[in-house]
């Protein structure tokens, strides 16, 4: 839950950011978005492979370790240059697509074959619950602190969260 949670902050985030702080219209926030989602997308067998190689544990923590890396970065550069952003969360989409197949591969290996389609079904319900809790905080702390200020703090937020997943995983 806490995964799919910090993962729709940026799918979320991102764009209120870049239109709030940066003045960018919806169509050139999606163009500053892009780069991260086709990275991603190449990088998905690759990251598939690494789980088969060196199992679901390194792929997790490299997962980590880039949601790490984004929402730091996220937090410093906030204001500045939107091609600074769009660098910062190519890291996130990379980290949201490794943590996600990590932790898939993990629920279908660790459960019986028989258990196997509901295990999947009780994943994806808490990754679409996690997720919606996730982004009504987010947007309900946007509302109470405006500006700068408020995506700092978000992502500073979702920084702490990512150690102590790294710490819960441990």
């Amino acid at each position: 839950a806490c995964s799919s949670g910090i993962g729709f902050g940026l799918p979320y985030l991102t764009p209120l950011l870049l239109a709030d702080v940066n003045h960018l219209s919806a169509f050139t926030s999606s163009l500053f978005m892009f780069p991260g989602a086709a990275i991603t997308a190449l990088l998905a067998k690759k990251g598939g492979e690494l789980a088969d190689k060196k199992g679901n544990v390194v792929l997790a923590y490299i997962a980590l370790s880039f949601y790490f890396i984004c929402f730091i970065s996220l937090s410093i550069i906030v204001g500045h240059s939107p091609y600074l952003i769009m660098v910062a969360i190519i890291f996130g989409y990379i980290a949201q697509s490794f943590c996600q197949m990590s932790l898939a591969n993990t629920v279908s290996q660790v459960l019986p074959s028989t258990q196997t389609g509901v295990g999947m079904g009780l994943f994806m319900l808490t990754n679409f619950v996690g997720s919606s809790i996730a982004t009504t905080l987010m947007g309900t702390s946007l509302n109470d602190h405006n500006g700068v200020s408020g995506y700092t703090n978000i992502y500073i937020i979702l920084s702490i969260i990512v150690v102590g997943m790294g710490i819960i995983y441990t």
